[in-house]
């Protein structure tokens, strides 16, 4: 699998309303933006795990275009991280 396959499988699962779906999301968006916390890696099962891990790898290497391109919900999808960030600093 190459990383392209691994972010549209990651895509994908991102898309979808399950528990897996916000770890998807926060995997891309570190992609996107290597500042970015991935959440809950855990969630994923292992063939998507494997996209993750391919994803993170090489996180600094893939081009913000070929993200937008592939996931044009990707700005959106950071608003929700930054979100949920926000919301955990408040808890502390």
């Amino acid at each position: 699998m190459d990383t392209i396959d691994a972010i549209i499988r990651l895509a994908k699962l991102g898309r979808t309303d399950s528990g897996a779906s916000g770890a998807a999301r926060s995997v891309l968006v570190y992609a996107w933006n290597p500042h970015w916390p991935i959440r809950e890696l855990y969630r994923l099962d292992i063939e998507n795990r494997r996209s993750a891990l391919i994803i993170i790898d090489h996180a600094l290497y893939i081009e913000d275009e070929i993200i937008k391109k592939l996931v044009p919900e990707i700005s959106d999808w950071a608003i929700e991280q930054e979100e949920l960030e926000m919301s955990g600093r408040e808890k502390i």
